[in-house]
């Protein structure tokens, strides 16, 4: 007896879906059973990070956590007067905490500390890996006070190299300003009028044309071209108020428009 000729599909019939889905998951248990092994272990080395990685999130937390107390304790120190046990408590938390936004305040505490006590090289140290960056969080801070160590330690060509480093490589007007300004001021200090004269010269290049702060930085390079000028003369007010304002002008920028000072 012969099959019903509507029964038969030919072999060059194209398949249905279904025929192709199930081919596809009688292959793929093919290939999951010869790579068995290979599957165990990525899914095993998965799992491994994904655990480290909670883990170290954790330990993450939990050591700025204890880095903030710590640096809570310290400036609870540093109000007491006790200048020794600050600076042993500074020293401690730094080294156990590097690398933490607490440890780098505390750097810059301990770097205040060790001047207030006549230890600029300690402060120097100290200051070092902070310093390092103007432009990262509290970087311009610590340049700054590691200049000055430079200078407290008689350093004066590193104090000046300190200083210009920031005027050169700050990221707002302000801080160029106020490194090219110390770094005059040494200069001037030190008996190098043409030094200082080409730091005044590099902040004339920086603020407006109509900026009235430039005729403080005129009149010094005059008066230090006609023998000299006071070694701590002090900016312009008008200055220094935008100084402690914050004087968030980023370099580049049109000062006419974002320093009221050069209206």
């Amino acid at each position: 007896m012969s099959r019903h000729p509507a029964r038969r599909r030919p072999h060059n019939a194209p398949a249905s879906d279904d025929d192709r889905f199930v081919h596809s998951v009688l292959q793929g248990s093919a290939w999951a059973r010869e790579n068995a092994r290979t599957l165990i272990v990525a899914g095993a080395v998965i799992v491994a990070l994904v655990i480290g990685f909670l883990v170290y999130r954790n330990y993450s937390n939990a050591r700025e956590i204890g880095a903030a107390n710590a640096l809570n304790d310290l400036r609870t120190t540093v109000a007491s007067g006790n200048v020794p046990l600050a600076l042993r408590d500074g020293e401690a938390l730094v080294s156990r905490y590097n690398g933490t936004e607490a440890a780098n305040e505390a750097r810059l505490m301990l770097g205040e500390l060790y001047l207030q006590v006549n230890q600029p090289q300690q402060a120097v140290d100290v200051l070092g890996p902070l310093g390092r960056d103007v432009n990262a969080p509290l970087g311009f801070n610590a340049a700054m006070l590691m200049a000055a160590a430079y200078e407290a330690a008689g350093q004066t060509d590193q104090a000046i190299q300190a200083y210009t480093r920031v005027g050169r490589s700050a990221r707002f007007l302000f801080q160029q300003i106020a490194g090219y300004e110390e770094a005059a001021r040494v200069q001037a200090a030190a008996g190098d009028a043409d030094g200082a004269i080409a730091s005044y010269e590099r902040i004339l290049a920086l603020i407006d044309e109509n900026a009235p702060e430039r005729s403080f930085y005129e009149m010094r390079i005059a008066e230090l071209r006609t023998g000299g000028v006071p070694p701590n003369a002090a900016p312009p007010a008008t200055l220094a108020a935008d100084s402690a304002e914050g004087g968030l002008v980023p370099a580049g920028t049109d000062t006419t428009a974002t320093d009221t000072t050069a209206s």
